[in-house]
C-alpha cells in the first residue's frame, strides 16, 4: 500500500484552507519527512492518517473524547482525507470529525468514484479484506508498531530482551502462521526425507548395477550377431510354422467334409430302414384289405339285410316315441278328468249344503213373519 495524500479540514492547527476545502498534504514517491516546529501540526499527520486509514485512536494516558480531540477551536465539524493505492488500485478513505458531523466513513474507488464500503464497520471490514488482515486490530498494529511509533520509542523493541521482543514481533509478523505451517508439514516434510533416502538407496543400486554391466558395449556385438541369426531362423521356422497350419487348416477342411459325408450316409441308412419297414406294412396293409374286400363281397347280402334291419328299428323306435308321448297325453288326461270330476263333486255338495242353509234362513225368516 502506498499512501499519496491526507486532506484535513478543522483538525486541529489545519484549518479550512484558503479555499474552504481544507488543506492537502501530498506525499511524493520515495521516503517524505515531516518537519517543522511544535505545534506546526507533525503528529495531527500522523495521528490522522492512524485514525483515518489504520483505524486506531490517539493514545494518550490522560482521557479525552475522539469526538473532539481532533477538532479545531471553535469548530463544530471537520474532515479527514486519505488517499491510498494498493495493487494498482487507488482509494480514498474518508473520515468524519465532531458530533455533528453528518459526514459518513466511506471507501470510494477513485477510477469510476464507486463507493467501495460505507459506514465504521464496512468500512473495517473492507480495508481488512483488501489488505489481507485477519480483523481491524491488524490494522492498528500496523500502526501503532511501525507507522506512528510515539517520539523515543522507535528503536526500543530492538533494545528490548528477546523474549519482549518476541512478544513485540510475532503478532506483528504473524510468525505463528509459520510456526503453524511448520508443525502441520512437519509429517510431509519426514516423509519426504524418507523417500529421499529410499531414492538415494535405489539410485547407489542402479549405479552398482551399471557398474555390473560396464562390459555391456563388448557383448552387445556378439548377442546382436545372435539376435540375427535367431532372427533368420526365425523366419524359416515362421515360414514353415504357416505352411503346416495351412496344410493343418486343409486337413480340419477335408476331415471336417468326411464327418459330414459319413453323418450324411448314416442319416440316409437310417431313412432307407424305415422306407423298408413302411413299405412291408403298406404291403401287409394291402394283403388285409384284399383279404377284407373278400369278406365283405361273400357278406354283402347279409350286410344288406342287416341295413334294412336297423332302419325298420329305427321306425319302431319312432312310432315307440310317438306311442309314448300319446300315453303321456292319455295320463295328463285322465288326471284332468279326475280333478274336474272332484271339483264336480265337491261344487255340487256345496250348492246342497247352500240349498239347506237356504230353505232354513227362509223357514226362520217365516218364523219371524
Amino acid at each position: 500500500m502506498i499512501i499519496k495524500s491526507i486532506r484535513l479540514k478543522n483538525v486541529k492547527s489545519y484549518g479550512e484552507g484558503s479555499d474552504g476545502a481544507g488543506i492537502t498534504i501530498p506525499f511524493q514517491t520515495g521516503v517524505n519527512r515531516v518537519a517543522g516546529r511544535n505545534g506546526h501540526g507533525k503528529t495531527t499527520l500522523i495521528e490522522s492518517l492512524g485514525y483515518a486509514l489504520f483505524l486506531t485512536d490517539p493514545q494518550f494516558e490522560e482521557n479525552f473524547q475522539i469526538e473532539t480531540y481532533f477538532l479545531s477551536q471553535g469548530a463544530k465539524e471537520g474532515e479527514i482525507d486519505v488517499t491510498f493505492e494498493f495493487e494498482g488500485e487507488s482509494f480514498r478513505i474518508e473520515r468524519a470529525v465532531g458530533k455533528q458531523s453528518k459526514r459518513r466513513s466511506k471507501v470510494v474507488q477513485l477510477s469510476d468514484q464507486s463507493i467501495c464500503a460505507e459506514g465504521d464497520q464496512e468500512v473495517a471490514d473492507f480495508l481488512c479484506r483488501l489488505l489481507k488482515f485477519p480483523d481491524p486490530r491488524h490494522l492498528s498494529d500496523i500502526f501503532c508498531k511501525l507507522v506512528g511509533v510515539k517520539q523515543g520509542r522507535l528503536t526500543w523493541p530492538f533494545d528490548s530482551k528477546p523474549a519482549e521482543s518476541k512478544r513485540y514481533f510475532e503478532p506483528l509478523l504473524d510468525v505463528d502462521v509459520f510456526r503453524n505451517c511448520f508443525d502441520r508439514l512437519k509429517s510431509a516434510v519426514d516423509i519426504f526425507e524418507a523417500q529421499w533416502v529410499g531414492h538415494q538407496t535405489d539410485l547407489a543400486r542402479i549405479n552398482e548395477r551399471v557398474q555390473d554391466r560396464a562390459d555391456s558395449p563388448v557383448t552387445l556385438a556378439s548377442a546382436r550377431q545372435k539376435v540375427e541369426t535367431t532372427t533368420v531362423s526365425l523366419a524359416e521356422v515362421t515360414t514353415a510354422r504357416d505352411l503346416a497350419l495351412k496344410l493343418k487348416e486343409e486337413v480340419e477342411v477335408l476331415a471336417k467334409a468326411v464327418e459330414t459325408t459319413r453323418n450324411a450316409q448314416g442319416s440316409a441308412t437310417q431313412k432307407l430302414g424305415h422306407a423298408k419297414t413302411l413299405r412291408e406294412e403298406a404291403e401287409l396293409r394291402l394283403a388285409e384289405s384284399k383279404t377284407a374286400v373278400g369278406v365283405l363281397t361273400e357278406n354283402q347280402a347279409d350286410h344288406t339285410a342287416h341295413v334294412d334291419a336297423l332302419s325298420a328299428l329305427e321306425q319302431m323306435e319312432k312310432q315307440r316315441e310317438k306311442r309314448d308321448e300319446i300315453q303321456k297325453q292319455r295320463d295328463k288326461t285322465e288326471r284332468e278328468r279326475v280333478d274336474h270330476l272332484a271339483k264336480h263333486t265337491a261344487a255340487r255338495d256345496q250348492a246342497k249344503e247352500f240349498q239347506s242353509q237356504v230353505e232354513a234362513k227362509q223357514l226362520e225368516a217365516n218364523t219371524l213373519v
